[in-house]
């Protein structure tokens, strides 16, 4: 993921207003969270990634949490209904995750209009099992006492193919399943991992998880070398994965392997990669970074034409 994205992550078509905002009669209730994934059935293991909006639709500025992306489980919860009718709060938390005590986030502003993402998936353990899913969020404000929670959305896991049991029986034992999503966490590995994602290709090239490997190898390869200069051949062998993942078919992570090669240093090349994302998935998740990037080139070129962009 782009290092900008966490500021292009937050959108407010009132950032334009001057003075000081309107916070009457609006409170941290009345946000909108949503919760949406990128379709309803998913083959078993096949990684769910949470696309976590939340909104203020109202005219009116609220004050309170707008950290929607924080690590912590205390703020941002998911309750899973699992099929047989149980229910349970996720932890996101994996072996060997560092605590870092940040303190409360800070209360900001979040003017009408304004709105904050964020990607997370959940954790394989929790749907291991055959059968059909909800999925709902809680977000919390700072101390607690206010929250709003998004609707329930339904999924669900099927069975794969026989011929899919070897890859996965691989996965497993070199605990990939984990992070096989571009937005897992952890969302590093080492060079131990890497060589297992080799492994993994030249024996299952033909599983439905190769472009999973793809990807995922291939942004570890493109992010450790690109800084080089000239790019070397593990940048470039890289750049060739993530190009294969995302023409792969039905691939869900098709657009998102796509979006890892949009780079501030070649805006040309980005445009025309973030514009085959909306021609190409237009209803995905990642077409709202893809239109994003393109936004904020545009400002860049209108500012170096010397329009008075704000």
């Amino acid at each position: 993921m782009r290092p900008w994205l966490f500021r292009l992550g937050i959108v407010s078509v009132a950032s334009l207003l001057v003075g000081l905002p309107d916070t009457s009669g609006a409170g941290f209730a009345d946000l909108e969270l949503t919760v949406r994934t990128e379709t309803s059935r998913f083959g078993q293991y096949v990684p769910i990634c949470l696309f976590v909006t939340l909104r203020n639709p109202t005219a009116q500025t609220i004050r309170g949490n707008a950290l929607l992306d924080g690590i912590s489980d205390s703020y941002l919860r998911f309750s899973l209904r699992s099929p047989d009718g149980k229910e349970e709060s996720i932890s996101f938390r994996y072996p060997g995750m560092i605590n870092f005590f940040t303190g409360p986030p800070a209360p900001e502003d979040m003017p009408p209009g304004w709105a904050s993402w964020h990607r997370v998936v959940i954790p394989p353990s929790y749907v291991e099992t055959l059968g059909a899913y909800g999925i709902r969020a809680v977000f919390r404000d700072i101390g607690g006492k206010a929250k709003v929670s998004s609707p329930e959305v339904p999924f669900e896991v099927i069975a794969l193919p026989d011929n899919e049991q070897a890859a996965v029986a691989f996965l497993k034992e070199h605990t990939l399943l984990r992070v096989l999503s571009l937005h897992s966490t952890p969302p590093y590995f080492g060079k131990e991992d890497a060589a297992a994602w080799e492994r993994f290709l030249k024996t299952h090239a033909d599983s439905l998880f190769a472009p999973y490997a793809k990807a995922k190898l291939g942004n570890w390869l493109f992010e450790t070398s690109r800084i080089r200069k000239p790019p070397d051949e593990q940048c470039s062998r890289g750049i060739s994965l993530l190009l294969e993942a995302a023409s792969v078919q039905d691939f869900l992570e098709a657009p998102d392997a796509l979006f890892e090669l949009i780079d501030d240093r070649e805006p040309e090349i980005g445009e025309t990669r973030a514009g085959r994302i909306l021609e190409t998935w237009p209803r995905s998740t990642m077409a709202i970074d893809a239109q994003i990037f393109l936004d904020r080139m545009a400002r860049i070129r209108a500012r170096s034409e010397g329009a008075d962009i704000p």
